[in-house]
């Protein structure tokens, strides 16, 4: 394509500037949370936890762009360097030519491992996905299995202190 007299591929520096912004945003919010947001509210556990899942939202958004904008870009850059048109330049074939036999294809094999541990981190910090479990009827017994805090609670757990209060 010639864009402004230039020959750029505009919907492929597009999506990357889309795939780099994404990328800023969620680095850019769990840096915050490490250096900024974590240490300076120590003192007030009810806003921890509001901006924490603000916090895990906004890198989960930024996550979700990042992967999405990173397939679109690993197809746009496999027409550009195949010359071929789009439908023909997504066989498995080229696909796996590009992924497998360029630098990169192997970027973006790096770039999917590092966001799938990502995922597996930001899911484990989740505040939201906590579970009770109750004995029969007529047991007096209350079991929580929480995950909301994991180090709080699975802590707790392993060195036997009672749950006190409600799941949240």
């Amino acid at each position: 394509m010639d864009w402004l007299g230039a020959a750029i591929d505009g919907p492929l520096v597009t999506i990357r500037a889309l795939h780099f912004a994404a990328t800023a945003m969620t680095a850019g919010a769990l840096i915050f949370r490490a250096a900024v947001a974590e240490p300076a509210l120590r003192s007030s556990p009810v806003a921890t936890t509001v901006v924490r899942s603000q916090i895990l939202l906004t890198a989960w958004i930024g996550l979700a762009v990042a992967a999405a904008s990173g397939v679109i870009w690993f197809q746009l850059q496999t027409v550009s360097m195949s010359g071929l048109p789009f439908g023909e330049a997504m066989t498995s074939d080229v696909l796996s030519t590009v992924l497998n036999e360029t630098q990169f294809g192997l970027v973006s094999k790096v770039r999917f491992v590092v966001a799938v541990i990502l995922a597996a981190c930001l899911a484990y910090e989740q505040p939201t996905c906590c579970i009770s479990l109750r004995r029969p009827p007529g047991s007096e017994v209350l079991f929580r299995l929480r995950f909301c805090s994991p180090r709080r609670n699975v802590i707790g757990l392993l060195h036997g202190r009672r749950w006190r209060g409600t799941a949240r």
